[in-house]
């Protein structure tokens, strides 16, 4: 599976409510995974939302570690306004029984589009 291909399921997954499946994507030992989980519930109770990958970069690659960067598109309406936002990411992906998975992941400046 190639990395556009990995975060391409990985939102959708996040879009279409199957957070469930959540933790396929992180490191056993991430300490992410519970956070990610309480955040993308929330936001999902509150308003729909639309996620798409607008592109991702492997910046480093190491035998036990990816650095990759991808930029997001968000799109929702809240509060009856319409609101697109395009972030970058970070992601630092460690081997979890022999596959790649997310370990940690930083937030950069969002741009706002609109």
């Amino acid at each position: 599976m190639t990395l556009e291909e990995y975060f391409n399921n990985y939102y959708e997954l996040i879009c279409n409510g199957e957070l469930d499946n959540l933790a396929q994507f992180y490191c056993s030992n991430s300490p992410l995974i519970e956070a990610n989980y309480q955040q993308f519930s929330g936001m999902r109770q509150q308003f729909k939302f639309k996620l798409s990958l607008q592109g991702v970069e492997l910046i480093s690659k190491q035998p036990d570690l990816l650095i990759v960067r991808d930029s997001l598109r968000f799109e929702a309406t809240i509060e009856g306004n319409e609101v697109v936002q395009v972030s970058s990411n970070v992601h630092m992906m460690t081997r979890d029984n022999d596959e790649w998975r997310i370990f940690n992941s930083a937030a950069l400046p969002d741009n706002k589009v609109a």
